[in-house]
């Protein structure tokens, strides 16, 4: 018994399709390209219609709009820049995010929220300024220094 293949194009990835049987294709060469299991999910190197190369989520045919789906959260966020540190802007309830960020690495491309750790019972996060050096900042300080008495955070 044949099973019938169907092709469904990938958003804001041509030439690449995926099929009902999980693989990814280019259509221009017919050619399947090489799957891998990584997280809890099937996922493809390819490359977006800027020229991009991402990881594609085969369980979601949306990922390769990931980077759209990014910058239109930001622009929903009431988001302020942070003096002294250009790369980031805070929200009034504490949630840090790099809108400048590299052509590598984590994010690369696309705004991303910072990661938070506990360090004296209290957030903080680490922030990189325009050399490159991370320094570690306390976001109750950043929520006071950006937004005075108008931010939303309460340490718990």
């Amino acid at each position: 018994m044949d099973q019938k293949i169907e092709f469904t194009l990938i958003p804001n990835a041509y030439p690449y399709a995926l099929t009902n049987v999980g693989h990814v294709y280019n259509t221009n060469t017919k050619r399947r390209l090489k799957r891998q299991w990584i997280g809890n999910s099937w996922r493809t190197m390819i490359r977006s219609s800027d020229g991009s190369s991402f990881y594609f989520r085969h369980d979601d045919i949306n990922s390769a709009n990931r980077k759209e789906l990014s910058e239109s959260v930001l622009d929903r966020e009431n988001t302020r820049p942070i003096p002294n540190w250009p790369r980031y802007e805070i929200t009034p309830y504490g949630t840090i995010w790099c809108v400048r960020t590299g052509a590598r690495g984590r994010g690369s491309g696309a705004p991303f929220i910072v990661s938070e750790f506990f360090h004296r019972d209290k957030r903080h996060v680490n922030l990189s300024n325009k050399f490159g050096v991370r320094r570690r900042q306390s976001v109750k300080r950043l929520v006071d220094l950006t937004w005075g008495t108008d931010g939303e955070f309460k340490e718990n």
